[in-house]
């Protein structure tokens, strides 16, 4: 893509964040348009997606859209757990600079791809830590200190609650983005995250541009510490 195709996608990028009701600066898009870019430039396959309008949407455009339901402020800690390619991560780190942004990914080169994108688009804010969500949920180096933790498309909620409060500090949220069929999964996650400290869960809907897709954004309060007992498996929460 040349250089004035990179400033047409990114107009297109911005007048439709602001359909979703994002304000996203040309900067912060073209930023973005190069993240897309050098996604698609990677070996590792990071995407099936291939067209820009989907890419546009499905991948940067979602990974913003629930920002305004997490009321994300300056200055407090974001963990993105199963990063993978970067989304949500790294287009948040973008869109708020003020944000310190964690990164946690369990293949080696899904990471080193994390460290050159953060690096090449000069995100400061971004830390990469190469671990498996249930040994970041286990251990103590993450656990109980960050203001929101977020996963988009990683598992069932059942098992992202088990992922993810640990991580959360008490008086923070956590933040699951899902697709249409999250109500199959509401009940079961609640009684999960019940146990592990959460207080209550609230859900906002949203439509992707042009027939793109519908997302679920289901946010989290945490309001106790999850129990020292507790251990996170891949197959899904449970007691010692």
């Amino acid at each position: 893509m040349s250089p004035m195709d990179h400033e047409d996608e990114a107009e297109r990028l911005c007048g439709e964040a602001q359909g979703l009701g994002l304000e996203v600066s040309r900067q912060e898009a073209q930023q973005l348009v190069r993240l897309m870019s050098m996604v698609w430039a990677s070996p590792l396959g990071l995407t099936a997606i291939r067209s820009w309008a989907d890419g546009r949407r499905k991948h940067l455009l979602d990974s913003l859209a629930w920002l305004p339901f997490a009321e994300l402020v300056a200055g407090e800690t974001l963990v993105d757990v199963g990063s993978g390619a970067g989304f949500p991560g790294l287009p948040v780190a973008i869109r708020m600079p003020e944000l310190r942004v964690t990164l946690v990914e369990a293949n080696h080169r899904k990471c080193g791809f994390l460290r050159e994108a953060a690096t090449t688009l000069g995100l400061s804010n971004v830390t990469v830590v190469e671990t498996r969500a249930e040994e970041a949920a286990g251990g103590e180096a993450l656990r109980e200190v960050s203001d929101c933790v977020v996963a988009r498309a990683v598992a069932p909620m059942r098992r992202l609650v088990g992922y993810l409060l640990p991580l959360c500090r008490v008086g923070g949220r956590i933040v699951m983005l899902k697709g249409p069929r999250w109500r199959e999964e509401w009940s079961e996650a609640a009684a999960v995250a019940g146990r592990l400290g959460a207080g209550r869960m609230r859900k906002a809907e949203y439509e992707l541009p042009e027939g793109s897709g519908s997302r679920a954004v289901v946010r989290v309060e945490k309001v106790r510490r999850t129990p020292r007992t507790y251990l996170a498996a891949p197959g899904g929460a449970r007691r010692s």
